[in-house]
């Protein structure tokens, strides 16, 4: 299993040609902690003036949870990105800084796949399935950036999407649509 992911590691990270430079590259951003705050709680101010500061504020405590639930994780397993591994093999972008946190799991993945969970249990009636999408293309660019191998974004869409499940089932804090 190890080798598997370290050999699809360097095929996806091996795609390397400017069109998909873009492609794969400003995504990544969008599962930023703040930014990805910002972008759904401003969503939820301009299309659901009614409920969006308590479904913002569940919102927020949520990817905390999943956030806290992540860095622990990262701790505890302190894996070594690839970078670190394969210095010489890796192709890492010079226009992103590298990260000093560990690999696994993957903080981007796992805030997309639960920032999309959320949503989607807040909005039940929008289908914002094109949220799961985005989520997974996020994953691809951690994996072609060079930062995770591609165990590190399962597992880390793993836990988000399941801790934004369970925190969905357990907390009565959403209103209901």
């Amino acid at each position: 299993m190890i080798e598997f992911d370290r050999r699809l590691f360097f095929w996806i990270n091996g795609w390397q040609n400017p069109f998909l430079d873009y492609v794969l590259t400003w995504p990544t951003y969008l599962a930023n902690f703040q930014i990805l705050l910002a972008i759904a709680l401003t969503g939820m101010f301009l299309f659901d003036r009614k409920h969006w500061l308590k479904r913002g504020i569940f919102f927020t405590v949520s990817l905390l949870a999943v956030y806290l639930a992540m860095e622990l994780l990262k701790i505890a397993f302190s894996r070594p990105r690839p970078f670190d591994v394969f210095i010489a093999d890796v192709i890492f972008h010079p226009g992103f800084e590298k990260p000093e946190t560990y690999s696994f799991p993957s903080g981007h993945a796992t805030l997309a796949f639960a920032a999309a969970v959320l949503i989607n249990a807040l909005y039940p009636r929008r289908k914002f399935f094109l949220l799961y999408f985005l989520a997974v293309w996020i994953c691809l660019t951690r994996i072609y950036l060079g930062f995770h191998y591609p165990s590190d974004v399962l597992a880390g869409a793993i836990l988000g999407a399941s801790c934004a499940f369970f925190e969905c089932k357990i907390f009565p804090l959403r209103p209901t649509t």
